[in-house]
């Protein structure tokens, strides 16, 4: 069985026969949708109660804003991160600003996951 703990700010996972104890107490402390179970080993996020529940905006503005939340960061924090202020950050996120291929480079980057989730 596969345990799968997920919340904005932790992340583990838990392979092989999982004590019962285990799963009860990430139930307990982080709620029971952020604990996704699988006794094949494979978990579909887009089918989860957790996912469900997001804001999910398919757009490379909504994507920043969903990698932004995912890692916990304010439109603040990324802009210093990024060196740009956080209204441009907010533009991005609305898509009234276009992220540029640099930055989404650098947002690829940042966040660990494929440039085309930033570019049209």
């Amino acid at each position: 069985m596969q345990a799968v703990v997920k919340t904005p700010h932790t992340e583990f996972v838990m392979n092989g026969d999982v004590p019962r104890y285990f799963i009860e107490e990430a139930i307990r402390i982080f709620g029971k949708e952020s604990v996704l179970l699988s006794d094949d080993g494979y978990i579909n996020p887009f089918e989860t109660d957790w996912y469900r529940t997001l804001d999910v905006d398919e757009t490379p503005g909504g994507n920043l804003r969903f990698y932004r939340k995912q890692s916990g960061l304010t439109q603040k924090q990324l802009g210093d991160r990024l060196g740009i202020a956080p209204q441009f950050v907010s533009n991005m996120e609305h898509n009234s600003k276009p992220i540029s291929r640099k930055m989404a480079c650098r947002l690829a980057s940042l966040f660990r996951v494929p440039v085309s989730r930033f570019i049209i």
